[in-house]
């Protein structure tokens, strides 16, 4: 193979986070030109596959091939170069290895991993459906795991870059554990973030030092997704300078871990080119842009399972009442192997139990009692349509092919997706799987926020839940479903705009600043008419200003430079609406006395009230007129870039 010769370097936009903005109709990248790169190194495996990887002053890869399954295997090996570790590492998780290779881990956190991901059965439903799946969707995979293992075969495995390198467990792939990781991605909101409670989860019999329900409900941590903070902004022909689409991608994502974005660029002469970002250890690209189209995601507001509460049999714990009948739950035994302190391999064997809705689970603060367990349903446990769904839209020619993709594949597991034409079109969708339940039983769901304290905990911790015991709040299968018990893409809300559309993981109700997304849509895609976050309006506000002196210039319209900047403006909402009021009240305060007396140590309560408990801190007269100057004088931007030490810290 010949050396890679370096290329044009790539402007990174500064901050914490990827920001991805980008004009339609501007080519992808350079591919020749006095300052881009030679040919590169060239890939392959006999007469199966060859590949051109060329990396750009940055290391970002930029594959050609002369076909899908060409570029994939490129893919696979440059990904093998960039990140070995991530993949190697997911596929030992969702197998349910991780004890073999790493221990018990603290808390037995390795060993229940274990446990959580074999009683999903991800592994064994990708076994199942890997012989039947779209046969683009095997090329693209299995070139992908073959590039992944010739790089591995090429370099050994103490060679690899990062923190596997030589480790036992690092080994060649086999196509099906790559698509078994690209399965688990979609579990994320579902069976993925509820996997920490599944093995916990035992009859009363078997658990001890079960609370109360009620009292536990009320002191139980959250089970929604972790907190995110992404942000989509596509602009149409009324805010562009050129009349193009444009897009910002800013999704929040982690820089280490599973999770992180790795850059790319794709090209199939005069079929394909494709630029974006993927996640590690996954083929194609997951938010990009290609020559017409491009998108990007945020995470849903909605919810892609349902929690469901059983009325359990009196004496047994492990059965409960469906309607007028009883049914019993399913255990089944897992057999872990573990690796101890001593480099022994040993076996533990734990139960897990399931319902006909799935997985029963010890959820947070309410646990199994002798009257009541916790199941869920997963509305992506059987989205084997999602490798389909961005291979789809990694080909669509136009802005209508993509919105087509999403209608007719469906297979969103949990995105909003935001997107922007060459033609100046700018279109909002949240088309993620979405459970369906009637209206008789979303009545019903909405009656007991209000009449059931515990479900009203649960829907403030990001969980819908519901009776269980009742049939009435099975999900229906209705025509145009995805997969039986899903919203139909017919009644996913979504909207075409030419101006602006964006979002900030609030629900789709506000897409825009003044054109609301109203309609007759389920709560489960999010609600309607509800506050929405400081982030989400101060999109809005930046988005919609048209004022000379706005982000968009005098004319209004945004040129690449202008879209840019105003994605970093670092100013938030709550200095927009507060930061005067904030000023006044300071320098209403003037020189103002604190008197904090030491709190009683034995009475940690014993302050009075209006006071903060501060042992040894003597009252004082603290004169905030400076303060107040330093905030008087503020625009609301956050700027690390300023020049001097920042005043407020040495006044605190």
């Amino acid at each position: 193979m010949r050396h890679t010769v370096q290329g044009r370097a790539r402007r990174t936009l500064p901050g914490l986070l990827v920001t991805l903005v980008l004009a339609m109709g501007m080519a992808c990248t350079d591919s020749g030109g006095d300052d881009a790169a030679g040919a590169g190194d060239v890939v392959g495996e006999g007469d199966t596959y060859q590949a051109t990887i060329r990396r750009t002053d940055g290391g970002i890869p930029h594959i050609t091939g002369d076909s899908l399954a060409d570029v994939a295997f490129g893919q696979g090996w440059a990904s093998g170069e960039d990140r070995a570790c991530d993949l190697a590492d997911q596929v030992v998780k969702v197998q349910g290895q991780r004890a073999r290779w790493f221990g018990a881990g603290e808390d037995d956190v390795n060993l229940e991993s274990d446990v959580a991901w074999r009683a999903i059965g991800i592994a064994d439903r990708a076994a199942d459906e890997w012989d039947e799946v779209d046969d683009d969707v095997g090329e693209l995979v299995s070139a992908f795991t073959d590039g992944w293992n010739a790089h591995l075969d090429h370099v050994g495995s103490d060679a690899l870059a990062g923190w596997c390198a030589g480790a036992p467990w690092v080994r060649p792939l086999e196509p099906v554990e790559v698509y078994t990781y690209a399965r688990a991605i979609s579990l994320q909101a579902s069976s993925g973030a509820l996997a920490g409670f599944i093995a916990s989860a035992a009859p009363p019999d078997a658990a001890a030092g079960e609370r109360p329900a009620e009292v536990a409900a009320a002191t139980g941590p959250g089970v929604g997704a972790a907190a995110v903070a992404s942000n989509g902004w596509a602009i149409g022909a009324d805010r562009s300078e050129t009349g193009g689409g444009m897009l910002v991608a800013n999704p929040h994502f982690p820089w280490e871990g599973e999770l992180r974005f790795w850059e790319v660029h794709l090209t199939i002469p005069g079929e394909l080119d494709a630029y974006g970002v993927q996640l590690s250890g996954l083929p194609g690209i997951g938010i990009g842009f290609t020559e017409h189209v491009g998108w990007t995601h945020t995470v849903s507001a909605g919810n892609r399972f349902t929690a469901y509460r059983l009325d359990l049999v009196d004496g047994s714990p492990t059965t409960y009442r469906y309607g007028d009948e009883t049914r019993d739950m399913t255990p089944t035994e897992h057999t872990i192997e573990v690796l101890g302190d001593d480099g022994e391999v040993t076996e533990q064997t734990r139960t897990t139990w399931a319902t006909h809705y799935g997985p029963v689970i010890d959820f947070p603060g309410f646990g199994w009692t002798d009257d009541a367990a916790i199941t869920f349903r997963d509305a992506n446990i059987d989205n084997d349509e999602f490798l389909v769904q961005y291979l789809g839209m990694l080909a669509a020619d136009d802005l209508d092919e993509l919105i087509e993709v999403h209608d007719e594949v469906n297979g969103v597991p949990l995105f909003n997706t935001i997107a922007a034409s060459d033609d100046g079109r700018a279109w909002y969708a949240d088309t993620s799987a979405t459970p369906n339940l009637s209206d008789e039983a979303l009545s019903a769901y909405e009656a007991s926020l209000t009449s059931d304290p515990i479900v009203k905990v649960a829907a403030d911790n990001g969980a819908i839940l519901l009776d269980g015991s009742d049939p009435l709040f099975e999900w229906v299968e209705v025509d145009g479903a995805r997969d039986p018990g899903l919203v139909p893409a017919a009644e996913q809300p979504q909207v075409v705009h030419h101006d602006y559309l964006f979002n900030a993981n609030d629900s789709f109700w506000v897409p825009h600043a003044t054109a609301l997304l109203q309609g007759d849509y389920s709560p489960l895609h999010g609600r309607q008419e509800t506050a929405r976050s400081p982030r989400t309006r101060e999109n809005a506000v930046v988005l919609d200003d048209m004022s000379p002196d706005g982000p968009a210039g005098e004319d209004g319209l945004f040129t690449l430079d202008e879209l840019a900047d105003a994605s970093l403006l670092n100013r938030g909402f709550t200095a927009r609406a507060l930061l005067d009021d904030v000023v006044a009240r300071c320098e209403a305060a003037g020189s103002t006395p604190i008197d904090v007396p030491p709190a009683d140590p034995a009475d940690p309560g014993s302050t009075s009230p209006g006071t903060v408990a501060a042992p040894g801190l003597p009252g004082a007269t603290v004169d905030v007129a400076p303060a107040c100057a330093v905030l008087a004088g503020w625009d609301g931007v956050y700027d690390l870039d300023r020049a001097g030490p920042p005043v407020w810290r040495e006044m605190i």
